[in-house]
């Protein structure tokens, strides 16, 4: 790498406007000494300049290895490629310049023995071009495929019709979610250390720590209702719930996470602090994880005039207000907590008991009612704007991009539109609307984004290939001809932009954004539930046929004293030919058992009572 740094700064000025205008001035009278003092031009040079009829193209005897157009295409491409989330490295961007020279027959001073660009040219070249080396997040294949156009509009065109239907206003609509926290917090507060140190270190409670469920909801008005609490125990105690927020509720679970049957405990919280009515429906928007989606919840939410949204899956660090406003700064903000606990308490670790109230702190420092509503905003659900996100935002999803030959339908087969929006929720247990109304949605205009052509990011543009045929320019100066302009190779021959070829059909019945609470979707989940029991009770009925046709018995020996007697060791009764019900060997003894008088669960080795003794 070359060490070499300028001892001027020096730079190309004299332009063909220059040049032009001094040969102007200079045919109206004016002298050359004259013309050159008030361009700000050495004298010299201007002579020379119009001597030579030419302007200067470098200050010394080196040359840019790439023409204009072709540096901003390189330039363009990098930008494509880290909109798809396939960015490239310092050493990626020097070998595609290597080869794009090389491939071109360009002069260049490139490395030929590592085949790529230098260091020294590659920051450069971000620098011309306000690239800077950026420390990537991790991104799931799933988030950069589903969240595509098709699957968030029709998440918009849900919203849509619910508000246009039930009139639904800021203070009625909600956001629910859950979340992680730590007695270990993953990431701590910063502190001061000597330069250089190798090693920083913090004092935390453990190696790994237990993980306490945080179940949020909050407002598009900045409304909070009272937390959950779900702690990874059997019993409830009420010393854990001490320093939380006012009103929240303590939940248990074996795993520590939300399942079915806690989510119907806190819709009923939820009702309980919200209050929706028959004049005042509430809606709740959420993920479509599976404890989200029972029948019992649905139902529960039908009764008390609670309308359910779900968002579509893997889109919610986009689309979800919690997770796009409210749980960052909430983490931070237990994480400060956590390590203020820590230092007034040296030598103590923070269990599930001190959980409560370093959340309560970190909860009523960061909830407030303007980042409710900014949250809500940039997510486009209130005030409603589905045009929030732009074609860069879906760009990734464009690498498994695929055609889809038939139309997005509903789940009752019918295509989603404008003009066919229509919800069912019962107002009493007799009495359910149907009628679509009409009403005016406030729409945010203000939120501009940048747009760019789906073409230009999915790669769908073809090349022709050049190798074989190029246009040839010669000039006065040099008779050797030289490629054209458009004949070169461009970023995308050499390095395209990524497209999965995978055409797999999968038997995966795919989730999507769903209103919950409507007749359709309650009526796919009872014939869903009842095609389970059904299935259910066919596979029962063929195990107890198969049991009584082929029953396992002991197989009765002769002796020398008479046929064998078998008896079962629990009730003495003796085996006879043919017999009324199933029989079962131990298979340490040899002992032959009643099936119902064992205790074998009807899997793995049976092992009876005398030998486990």
């Amino acid at each position: 790498m070359s060490s070499y740094k300028r001892k001027s700064d020096r730079k190309l000025v004299f332009t063909e406007e220059i040049l032009k205008d001094a040969k102007e001035r200079i045919r109206r009278g004016q002298s050359q000494r004259s013309v050159a003092e008030s361009l700000n031009v050495p004298e010299s040079t201007l002579r020379k300049r119009l001597k030579a009829g030419t302007v200067p193209c470098s200050l010394g005897r080196f040359s840019n290895v790439f023409t204009p157009e072709l540096d901003s295409n390189l330039a363009e491409h990098c930008r494509r490629l880290d909109l798809c989330f396939y960015g490239l490295t310092k050493k990626e961007l020097g070998r595609v310049a290597y080869d794009l020279a090389n491939k071109n027959g360009l002069n260049h001073r490139f490395n030929n023995d590592k085949k790529e660009a230098s260091k020294k040219w590659v920051e450069n070249f971000a620098r011309r071009h306000n690239f800077s080396l950026r420390q990537p997040e991790k991104t799931s294949l799933a988030r950069a495929a589903g969240f595509n156009r098709v699957q968030v509009q029709r998440f918009y065109d849900n919203l849509k019709q619910v508000l246009t239907t039930f009139k639904f206003v800021g203070r009625q609509i909600f956001n629910m979610d859950e979340t992680g926290l730590q007695t270990v917090p993953n990431k701590l507060p910063k502190v001061y250390a000597k330069k250089g140190k190798k090693i920083v270190g913090k004092v935390v409670s453990a190696e790994r720590g237990q993980t306490v469920t945080a179940v949020c909801c909050m407002g598009a008005t900045g409304i909070f209702v009272p937390p959950a609490l779900i702690f990874p125990r059997k019993r409830q105690k009420p010393e854990l719930m001490d320093g939380a927020p006012e009103d929240s509720l303590q939940l248990v679970s074996d795993s520590g996470y939300m399942n079915s049957d806690l989510f119907i405990i806190w819709l009923n919280h939820f009702i309980k602090m919200v209050k929706p009515s028959k004049d005042e429906p509430a809606l709740l928007i959420l993920d479509n994880h599976s404890s989200h989606l029972s029948l019992q919840a649905i139902e529960l939410a039908r009764d008390h005039r609670v309308v359910l949204l779900s968002l579509a899956p893997h889109t919610s660090h986009r689309m979800q207000s919690l997770d796009t406003g409210f749980f960052g700064p909430l983490k931070k903000a237990y994480a400060v907590a956590c390590d203020n606990w820590q230092v007034s308490n040296p030598g103590r670790a923070i269990t599930q008991y001190q959980v409560a109230r370093l959340f309560g702190t970190a909860y009523l420092k960061v909830g407030s009612i303007d980042r409710a509503k900014k949250s809500f905003e940039s997510c486009g659900i209130w005030p409603f704007n589905d045009q929030i996100f732009s074609d860069e935002d879906f760009a990734p999803a464009n690498v498994t991009d695929r055609p889809n030959p038939t139309a997005e339908t509903s789940s009752t087969g019918e295509a989603l539109n404008s003009s066919n929006l229509a919800v069912e929720l019962p107002l009493t247990t007799t009495e359910t609307v149907t009628q679509v109304v009409s009403s005016p949605i406030p729409v945010n205009t203000n939120i501009s984004a940048p747009v760019i052509a789906l073409s230009q990011l999915g790669g769908t543009e073809t090349l022709e290939s050049t190798d074989n045929h190029q246009e040839v320019i010669t000039t006065p100066e040099n008779d050797e001809p030289t490629p054209s302009k458009s004949s070169f190779l461009r970023p995308e021959d050499i390095l395209p932009l990524p497209k999965s070829n995978i055409q797999k059909k999968r038997n995966i019945k795919r989730k999507k954004s769903e209103i919950l609470t409507s007749s359709p979707y309650k009526n796919q989940i009872e014939a869903g539930q009842k095609e389970k029991e059904e299935k259910a009770k066919k596979t029962k009925k063929t195990s107890n046929k198969n049991k009584s046709t082929t029953p396992n018995r002991p197989t009765l020996l002769e002796t020398s004293t008479g046929t064998e007697v078998v008896r079962c060791p629990l009730c003495a009764e003796v085996y006879v030919e043919p017999p009324d019900e199933d029989w079962i060997q131990c298979s340490q003894c040899g002992a032959w058992w009643h099936d119902e008088c064992s205790d074998y669960l009807g899997f793995g080795v049976f092992k009876c009572d005398v030998c486990l003794g």
